[in-house]
């Protein structure tokens, strides 16, 4: 996690004992943040560090039913905790495997006091009870953009990093140049 949440509390508190939106930053894929509501589900996160501006947005999916897993997210950042303008809206693929990561990165130079992320929507809405997710990373940094570009990847507990033949020989290319 880049950043060390001072507090995360949930849009509601319809999780179950063990799955609130705490577990979404806690560092370890073995616990989820799972929200009854489904749609428009999330958490708001205070940081330590304040100075860093985010750049970039992990998701690992969790460990069962993957029409929960979320299809879109939202961040929000705000300057003074009642007001929170939109940074980034992005559609989220459909997780290659459970524990797998995906990283959405976004231009972004402002820093803010506190940082709203929602899960607007889920994989399947039809058949899912919930939706999930086992990490969130607001990152400072984005996507390697040359081949002198340095990687230092640390992936929590119980993560992998996996993807298609093609997308895993793309990013092996760019990592190795």
């Amino acid at each position: 996690v880049a950043f060390a949440p001072v507090s995360i509390p949930g849009t509601a508190c319809n999780s179950p004992s063990g799955q609130g939106a705490v577990e979404a930053i806690d560092g370890t894929v073995s616990s989820k943040y799972l929200n009854f509501d489904i749609a428009k589900t999330g958490f708001t996160v205070y940081p330590l560090i304040t100075n860093i501006p985010v750049r970039a947005v992990s998701l690992i999916s969790g460990e069962d039913s993957p029409e929960r897993d979320p299809a879109s997210f939202a961040l929000y950042g705000s300057p003074d905790g009642p007001r929170f303008p939109l940074q980034d809206r992005t559609p989220v693929p459909h997780f290659v495997a459970r524990g797998a990561i995906q990283s959405f990165d976004f231009e972004n130079t402002n820093t803010y006091a506190a940082y709203k992320v929602i899960f607007p929507t889920v994989q399947d809405p039809a058949t899912a009870n919930s939706m999930q997710i086992a990490e969130v990373g607001l990152l400072p940094y984005g996507d390697i953009t040359s081949s002198n570009d340095a990687l230092a990847l640390s992936l929590p507990a119980g993560a992998s990093l996996s993807g298609t033949a093609g997308s895993t020989n793309a990013l092996l290319d760019r990592l190795l140049g």
